[in-house]
């Protein structure tokens, strides 16, 4: 695998030279089989400060340190091919859980039920919370998914598959992401002119079909469903809703539904947040009475905000 990923290799180095000062790779420590440290390696995908700025935290949005080609390395976890030599060396496998820091494990982590569990193993190049859920994905629901998989009795031909499974994957999210990052940051960007606003860049904008949106308006006794609408595209901060009454500017809690296929079957999933309207226009010629908002949104709980982030902005490889 090393060999065959030796041009990409090539090309990710070379380009990651260009753009930025500093090291080609990242080696960063992380906590392995029984909690013994090791260095792992990544191509760099953030400043060589960046360590100190983020210390024990996860990186997120406000950090504002990806640049638009260290996100899609990120986003096709290209930048994480290094790791085969991880995995030569015997610090890592190729199917288990990810590995962690050891700053993140002590302030986030070791609280978690149960958490110490993928110790019991060698940390994976493919992990099964990384493959199935977002990266923002609270620890407490990422853990709980990964302790499932390892209290499964271990099979060569099961990571065989998720290996191949994930291969396919991956191969969809470069084709994908690639076309995306071409569109969004070169034609519509500098040919079209297309952005006249730097959120529109920064943020990931998803357009949506058949999200139902319920809006109840909340108050000391209960909450009283006022107004149904629909979901038309969401992005970290906010979402756009078209409704055929206009909502007041009162803080709301909306229920956002969509319709999913789940283990070969369609479920309904629910998403509740928090929200209060940002901005309402209407579209010009339009005599339908349909009014268009935004609405700057807040999930309600770690699993909403879960819920979110893989079934609304889609952020899960798989």
């Amino acid at each position: 695998m090393i060999i065959c990923t030796i041009p990409v290799s090539i090309g990710v180095a070379l380009l990651v030279k260009l753009k930025s000062s500093g090291p080609v790779f990242y080696k960063g420590v992380r906590l392995g089989l029984n909690k013994t440290p090791f260095v792992m390696y990544k191509f760099r995908t953030l400043p060589v400060t960046a360590q100190k700025i983020i210390g024990a935290k996860l990186l997120s949005d406000k950090h504002s340190m990806i640049t638009p080609f260290a996100k899609f390395l990120r986003d096709t976890r290209i930048d994480e091919i290094p790791q085969l030599f991880n995995v030569l060396k015997g610090n890592m496998d190729f199917v288990g859980p990810r590995p962690v820091r050891p700053e993140i494990y002590e302030t986030l982590c070791a609280q978690i039920g149960d958490y110490d569990l993928r110790f019991c193993r060698k940390p994976g190049l493919v992990g099964y919370s990384q493959l199935f859920t977002p990266h923002s994905t609270p620890k407490r629901i990422r853990s709980l998914i990964d302790n499932r998989f390892i209290k499964k009795k271990r099979s060569h031909t099961q990571d065989l598959c998720l290996l191949c499974y994930t291969a396919l994957v991956i191969i969809q999210l470069v084709v994908n992401k690639g076309l995306a990052f071409i569109w969004k940051y070169f034609i519509a960007t500098r040919i079209l002119h297309r952005y006249a606003h730097k959120r529109s860049l920064s943020l990931n904008r998803t357009n949506l079909k058949d999200v139902k949106v319920y809006i109840t308006s909340h108050t000391a006794e209960k909450q009283i469903a006022v107004i149904e609408g629909n979901v038309l595209d969401i992005d970290e901060k906010a979402f756009r809703m078209s409704t055929k009454q206009r909502i007041g500017a009162d803080q709301h809690i909306f229920i956002l539904e969509k319709m999913c296929r789940k283990h070969f079957r369609k479920v309904k999933i629910r998403c509740k947040c928090t929200g209060k309207l940002c901005r309402d226009y209407h579209k010009k010629d339009s005599d339908d009475g349909i009014s268009y908002e935004i609405i700057k949104y807040t999930p309600m709980s770690q699993l909403d905000f879960f819920r979110f982030e893989k079934y609304l902005l889609k952020k899960s490889m798989a």
